[in-house]
């Protein structure tokens, strides 16, 4: 199953995408993200690690892809018995940033996990402080 989620906040792209290229900022917008354990302190193509949630949960991923200047990005995270693979890219939108996800992946993770995205997004996207 496929399902492209999209947001739009006031920070630019750029400071989007720093939140977004390394792993310990990751909590700081994505408050579900606990802590990231990887191979490296910014997002690289090729780089493992886990993600840890709550309640213990802890999902392995693989980073697939980063293009920097295009401010895009794509991971594969493994949970028991099936992977998710989600792409995100961001573009200047009037005076803010427009934040995309795409994901790919079994009905049963994609349908659930899709609409939750807009809160991590939407704070991806948020001025600090806000």
């Amino acid at each position: 199953m496929h399902r492209r989620v999209e947001v739009h906040g006031a920070v630019s792209p750029e400071v989007a995408w720093t939140r977004y290229e390394r792993f310990d900022a990751w909590p700081g917008w994505a408050p579900h993200i606990r802590r990231v354990e990887a191979d490296g302190e910014v997002i690289h193509p090729g780089a493992r690690g886990t993600v840890h949630g709550p309640a213990g949960l802890r999902v392995p991923f693989r980073i697939d892809s980063v293009d920097p200047a295009r401010c895009t990005w794509s991971w594969t995270v493994w949970v028991p018995g099936s992977r998710l693979i989600l792409f995100h890219d961001l573009a200047a939108e009037g005076t803010g940033t427009r934040a995309g996800v795409d994901l790919d992946g079994p009905a049963a993770l994609v349908a659930p996990y899709a609409p939750f995205t807009r809160w991590p997004l939407r704070r991806l996207v948020r001025p600090a402080g806000d």
